[in-house]
């Protein structure tokens, strides 16, 4: 009877934060639920790698320890016996962790590792993991055995990582059937998690995204009468979109401060170390991320814009805080020394947040300065864009010659050189013979020109139609609208932010992304074009025509003001931090909850070493 039973609850009527829905589904009805059913007592948390990612992208320590656990440990380490507490495990479900968990109560041991058992799988259990559940000791000591579908990782509150290792593999021709199918039951997982089954629609120039809609429709379609939906009559939607769509956004340099920072500095897993300027100069390792309260105000503006709300902010709580001036003038009274020693613990923390942000904010244009970034990022603007800073049209005769002394210069890296390269093959026509000239200028081995050979084998690589393609009517002005500041090297726009500002605005194409069942309202107009695949070949990749404009401080999905169902954005092969910043910057724009997610986030750097590392067999 316990075997393979799924989590309900009611989710949908929580708002549109799924970071805090997916919190609150293992605090509340996985780890509160065991621990009723355990008689209110203690009890040891047990995870293996993938759950422990799972858990800690959504959880602090303190989230856990708080609600019953006594013990957080990791089931592939030797762990203390503890047979008068009960256990949870929260795993994924496959044999290897299964049969950590059958080891810990082995019939051959003296007493078992823990009294009774709570099992929580991260996603569908296999029939083979269960039989093995079935066979062992574990199997009179259960008290739950649950599936929770939470397969996924949630790194912002409306960010969705699956985690996909090499997540451009799935665009290759070799790979396994197992790897379509677990991104399948992730993104299943996450509908699931969120309640409502979605209307699907999709990007009908993609292979990979037309093949996952349809399967996942047809999945949805069958689990949609059980009790892991709730019924609705405003159904969200779910656009599934292709990496290859748009590979110009992963390559150019994007300048507000999230994209910034992941592209120009060394993070890890989120974690990023800095030198502290207290107790010695001790360094400091940091996750990035909404547990710092400035990160959600900062991380999409422009990075001027960040610089100056640091200063102004840091000077503002250094004035107001009485701790600050405590430090600054001495002791006034009694009274105002209770009041700041008081508030020591509150100015602690306030000033190593600030010192974070400027040693990140200093670094970052430190880089910017070094890089020689000015200069290159503004030729990657006008390759993309098709037009200079004033709405000119670029002369192809004049992009070699400003090529060549960025290709020459000894302060670009040779990684950036290659970037612009790519971008050159992907938005203007690049002879082979010029190609081989440029990458000697730049000193890039032909060992080191894979990824640039890559965007040919892929048919990613610009090719001209034998007649001028008609021009498109859903891109943007490329200059500013009035009263609204635009930046010179900010000016390109991702491919998803036009699908879904269209799509908020009910005017994204049924032709170019239809339904995988017939529209459900029949009111979406089918004569609006969304740009085409860069790989459909001959389609002049002039998607963005839009000045980027700098995101205003706002919050994103108040569900109090949300005008519409969810929207869930699932973009196959990875998704960029620009791309999770138009997610955010049009959720608040229309007052519509939007989630945004892919098998992986991808930097620049990751994001070539993929192409790279595809074989040109798999191809």
């Amino acid at each position: 009877e316990y075997m393979g039973k799924n989590i309900r609850f009611a989710f949908c009527e929580m708002g549109g934060d799924v970071r805090s829905i997916v919190r609150e589904k293992l605090l509340e009805a996985c780890f509160k639920s065991a621990r009723e059913k355990s008689g209110g007592g203690w009890l040891v948390l047990v995870l293996d790698k993938r759950s422990t990612r799972i858990l800690s992208s959504c959880c602090r320590m303190f989230d856990i320890t708080s609600d019953g656990i006594a013990l957080v440990e990791n089931v592939t380490l030797p762990r203390q016996p503890f047979p008068d507490m009960d256990v949870i495990y929260f795993i994924t479900p496959t044999l290897a962790s299964v049969e950590l968990v059958c080891a810990d109560f082995d019939r051959d041991k003296k007493a078992p590792t823990y009294s009774r058992v709570h099992l929580f799988f991260s996603s569908r259990c296999p029939p083979v993991v269960l039989d093995r559940i079935k066979n062992s000791a574990i199997a009179s000591r259960l008290l739950s055995c649950i599936e929770t579908h939470l397969d996924f990782l949630v790194p912002e509150s409306q960010t969705i990582t699956l985690e996909t290792p090499n997540p451009l593999s799935l665009f290759s021709t070799r790979v396994p059937q197992s790897i379509h199918q677990t991104t399948l039951e992730q993104v299943l997982s996450l509908c699931v998690t969120l309640g409502e089954v979605p209307i699907v629609r999709y990007s009908a120039a993609d292979q990979i995204a037309t093949q996952l809609a349809a399967r996942l429709d047809s999945v949805l379609d069958g689990m949609g009468r059980t009790s892991l939906f709730k019924p609705t009559a405003t159904p969200p939607t779910l656009i599934i979109l292709d990496r290859f769509s748009d590979v110009v956004t992963p390559l150019l340099h994007e300048f507000t401060y999230q994209a910034m920072v992941y592209d120009l500095l060394p993070v890890d897993n989120n974690i990023y170390s800095y030198t502290t300027s207290a107790g010695g100069g001790k360094v400091k390792q940091v996750e990035l991320g909404e547990n710092d309260t400035l990160w959600p105000l900062l991380r999409h503006k422009h990075i001027s814009d960040a610089m100056n709300w640091v200063l102004e902010n840091f000077n503002m709580f250094v004035k107001q805080n009485k701790t600050a001036k405590l430090k600054q003038t001495g002791v006034a009274s009694i009274s105002d020394m209770s009041d700041a020693i008081k508030g020591m613990p509150d100015y602690r923390e306030s000033m190593q947040k600030y010192e974070l942000h400027l040693d990140l904010q200093s670094r970052v244009m430190n880089e910017f300065n070094s890089q020689q970034l000015e200069f290159l990022a503004g030729l990657e603007q006008d390759l993309a864009m098709g037009k200079d800073k004033d709405g000119a049209p670029v002369d192809p005769k004049q992009l070699t010659p400003r090529l060549v002394p960025l290709l020459q210069s000894p302060n670009i890296s040779k990684e950036n050189k290659i970037r612009l390269l790519m971008i050159h093959i992907v938005t203007r026509k690049l002879a082979t013979e010029t190609r081989q000239q440029l990458c000697e200028l730049a000193g890039i081995r032909e060992d080191e020109q894979e990824p640039l050979t890559r965007l040919y084998d892929l048919g990613l690589a610009y090719q001209e139609k034998e007649e001028p393609a008609p021009p498109r009517k859903w891109f943007s002005s490329s200059r500013p609208r009035p009263n609204e500041p635009g930046f010179e090297l900010s000016r390109w726009k991702p491919k998803l932010h036009n699908v879904l500002e269209q799509f908020l605005q009910d005017k994204l194409s049924t032709t170019t992304f239809p339904f995988v069942k017939n529209n459900p309202s029949a009111t979406a107009p089918a004569t609006a074009e969304v740009g085409t695949s860069y790989r459909s070949h001959g389609v002049n990749p002039t998607w963005q025509h839009a000045a980027r404009l700098a995101p205003k401080e706002v919050e994103m999905n108040n569900s109090a003001t949300n005008t519409g169902p969810r929207v869930i954005v699932f973009v196959v092969g990875g998704m960029t931090w620009s791309e999770t910043r138009v997610a955010y910057d049009l959720a608040a724009q229309y007052k519509r909850d939007v989630v945004i997610a892919s098998n992986a986030i991808l930097t620049p750097k990751n994001f070539i070493g993929g192409l790279t590392s595809m074989d040109q067999t798999d191809l």
